[in-house]
Order: structure tokens, then C-alpha cells, then sequence
């Protein structure tokens, strides 16, 4: 069976010793060794997953919770540097505009609005928003799967299980696909598609310590006033 391919199951977690059942949409990855059989076997857990998915549903609703808290310190920001009333940049977020193109305003508004000390302080804190913001739609819109390693047991055989459910992001790219399943696995682009708890642990610190640094931005911001050009007056 084509190595990239990987067994999906609408299964849940059995007692252990028991089989998975069709009761809900879980994907199950497997490693390419597993396939050896056009058909495979039902799957056995012999022990429980290592976290539950309560734990997974409480970490995804803290990390959801910091990035409103984020957001909280992005406000005043962008409606410091528009210099509209608060009551107009919320009409203006509200229509739709998307996090690229907020990051594309203030960008070109630093020059006109900042001190060239707060312009590089600016950029900085939008690249690491840009970041943050790629991980968060790749959480977001990821799907919760259990993960399963075929383990020693103790006859010696590889016969009991290790699972574990991750927070994945389906890539559109096959390449992709076989650099996370595949033999030759890219540590990197997994971990860049596969979170673990603790990975998402790692981005609920960095969300909040950006939305600290943001607020300390917005605690010393000083922005320039508009000047409207005077018209040029043409000797006759």
C-alpha cells in the first residue's frame, strides 16, 4: 500500500484490549511500516491514549482565550495609529478586513504616524503577530487525531500500542503529505502541521507575551500628528 496513504478510521478509543468503534471522526496515523496488507487489520489499543480529549478541548480553549487577549491590545493600537475614534475602528474591523491587510495598514502608516525608534519597534511586533497568526489558523482550522505507535510489549514483539492525540493541519500538498508519513520524515515541516499539548502549551506563552509586549508598545506610543501639505504658491 502507497506509504502515503494513512489509515482514517471514524473510530474512538476502546477500554484497552478493546477495538476502535465507529462512533466519531477521528483520523488515525500510523507509521509506513504498518502497511504491509492491501486491507488492514482493525486496530487494537492496548493501553489508553495518553491525554483525553478534555485535555485537548481545555488547551485549545486557553490558547483561544490568549489570543483574545491579543486582539484586546491590537485595538487601541490600530485605532492610535488610523487616528480615528474608537467607535470607527471597530466598524472598520468588523466589515472584514483581513489580518494581512491590517498588518499592510499599519506597515504603511508607521512612517507617516511614528518616530523612526517606534517605526522598528512597530515592525517587529507585526512580524511576530504575522507568525502568530499563521500558527493560529493552522490550530484553528486543524482537526484533533490520535496519533499510534506500535510499541515492544512484553513477549518482545511490537505488539502493543503508544497513542496520543495531536491538533493536525491537513496540508493540500501531497509533498507534504510524505514528508510528515513518508519514510524520510521532515521533523520540521511535521511539527510545523502537528501539535502536541505541549506545543500548544509553547504557543499560548509566546501569544500572551506578545500581547504583553504590545501593550507596553501601547502604554509609551506617542504618534505624529496628520500635516496637510500646504499648497505650493508659484511665482508669476
Amino acid at each position: 500500500m502507497d506509504p502515503l496513504k494513512r489509515q482514517t478510521s471514524t473510530a474512538t478509543p476502546a477500554e484497552p484490549g478493546g477495538l476502535l468503534s465507529d462512533a466519531s471522526d477521528v483520523s488515525v496515523a500510523v507509521s509506513p511500516e504498518e502497511y504491509v496488507m492491501p486491507t488492514p487489520k482493525p486496530l487494537t489499543l492496548t493501553e489508553p491514549p495518553e491525554n483525553t480529549p478534555a485535555q485537548c478541548d481545555a488547551a485549545l480553549g486557553a490558547y483561544l482565550r490568549a489570543w483574545d487577549q491579543l486582539e484586546m491590545q491590537f485595538f487601541p493600537l490600530f485605532s492610535a495609529i488610523l487616528g480615528t475614534h474608537q467607535s470607527a475602528t471597530l466598524a472598520l474591523l468588523r466589515v472584514g478586513i483581513d489580518q494581512p491587510t491590517l498588518r499592510s495598514i499599519l506597515d504603511a502608516l508607521a512612517p507617516i504616524r511614528l518616530a523612526k525608534k517606534d517605526q522598528s519597534q512597530l515592525m517587529a511586533i507585526l512580524q511576530r503577530w504575522k507568525k502568530a497568526s499563521t500558527k493560529r489558523n493552522r490550530l484553528v482550522h486543524g482537526h484533533w487525531m490520535l496519533t499510534v505507535e506500535m510499541i515492544e510489549g512484553p513477549s518482545g514483539k511490537r505488539d502493543h500500542t503508544k497513542s496520543t492525540w495531536v491538533r493536525f493541519y491537513d496540508p493540500a500538498d501531497l509533498t507534504i503529505y510524505h514528508q510528515i508519513f513518508g519514510k524520510k520524515r521532515d521533523q520540521k515541516v511535521t511539527a510545523s502541521h502537528c501539535f502536541h499539548l505541549s506545543d500548544i502549551a509553547q504557543a499560548i506563552n509566546d501569544v500572551l507575551k506578545l500581547a504583553n509586549d504590545m501593550k507596553a508598545f501601547n502604554a509609551k506610543l506617542s504618534v505624529i500628528p496628520f500635516v496637510t501639505p500646504e499648497p505650493i504658491e508659484l511665482e508669476q
